[in-house]
């Protein structure tokens, strides 16, 4: 199990062999993969150089880990299994090289881009063969909360749910904005949202159509949200793709957010003017209008983002961009001779 990072902080490095001495990395990178795996550690050389770099952000009760290694193997065993359980499961993305994992299923082949999902309390084994990396989002069995035989029964085949898409997508962006969103306040509520994403991809693959049902209903809002969220910079993102996107009708959706006290279009609104505000702050936007800002988030009319943006922060778009990207000192003019 990764080692808990302090609450609030953000990356922590539990291992960066390019600052360990060439004799000593074997052993490190042997000792490091075995305790954040709870697994058994074989480095495959192949000719490849020892290295590893191993990232853990917390997230909630949850952790983000990335491992980023020279060719590796790890198992573990009924036996390691049984003395040490480790109640967590693993949703990984693979970033680099081809991955090969077996757990519940016969050996598979995991490719960039790819999803995978290992029950940290069984036994199982994963390596790569040369540079590799993964990106995995690790969160308790008991907040999962669903039953062992439907997690078996469900993770040798995730590519099969509807919500495969998207709970991959939901992996790749918390890394992407790993180290500004674990700082954030809302890292409890992120986690929160991605057990239950977590737990409705589990629930999507049951043999039970009921089941099925039932975790649909329950999670709705939580996809929607999602949905909403990778979506933002779409044009047409509006009430009707949302209803299409989840096969309900307009009506269920509306239902659905007066329940919770929600406007859809606000909503959608106020994030895409978040996304615009924090994009005119970045120096390396600096040379790109405010209307192609605005409208690569989503806006169609420029007069109407400026009005709702003064409402929103009170501040206009150029105010802000002025206040928090100061333009660049002028060089004095050369005095004439």
């Amino acid at each position: 199990m990764p080692h808990s990072p302090r609450s609030g902080a953000a990356v922590v490095v539990i291992l960066d062999t390019s600052v360990v001495p060439d004799e000593e990395r074997s052993e490190r990178v042997r000792v490091a993969m075995a305790e954040t795996s709870a697994s058994s550690v074989a480095l495959l050389g192949g000719g490849h150089p020892v290295s590893a770099r191993l990232d853990v952000w917390q997230l909630g009760g949850s952790y983000l880990f990335r491992a980023a290694t020279s060719p590796v193997r790890m198992s573990r065993s009924e036996k390691q299994a049984r003395r040490d359980p480790v109640p967590l499961l693993a949703l990984a993305v693979q970033e680099r090289g081809e991955g090969l994992h077996r757990q519940f299923a016969p050996l598979d082949r995991v490719h960039p881009g790819m999803l995978m999902g290992m029950d940290m309390t069984e036994p199982f084994e994963f390596s790569w063969s040369g540079q590799g990396a993964s990106r995995a989002l690790m969160m308790p069995l008991d907040q999962l909360d669903v039953p062992a035989g439907l997690l078996r029964r469900a993770l040798p085949q995730l590519a099969r749910s509807p919500l495969y898409d998207l709970v991959t997508s939901h992996i790749v962006e918390l890394f992407d904005a790993a180290d500004a969103l674990t700082a954030h306040p809302s890292a409890a509520r992120v986690a929160d949202s991605s057990v239950d994403l977590a737990r409705a991809l589990i629930a999507s693959l049951s043999p039970d159509a009921s089941a099925r049902r039932d975790a649909a209903a329950q999670t709705l809002w939580v996809r929607i949200r999602e949905y909403v969220r990778q979506n933002l910079r779409d044009p047409g993102l509006d009430a009707t793709a949302v209803a299409a996107a989840h096969n309900i009708s307009l009506r269920k959706l509306y239902n659905v957010c007066a329940a919770l006290d929600i406007s859809l279009e606000q909503m959608i609104i106020r994030r895409r003017l978040e996304g615009v505000r924090a994009e005119l702050a970045l120096p390396a936007a600096r040379d790109r209008s405010i209307e192609s800002i605005a409208r690569a988030w989503g806006f169609r009319n420029v007069s109407h983002f400026t009005r709702r943006f003064g409402q929103e922060f009170g501040l206009s778009p150029r105010e802000w961009r002025t206040l928090r990207t100061p333009a660049p000192k002028q060089r004095p003019d050369t005095p004439a001779r």
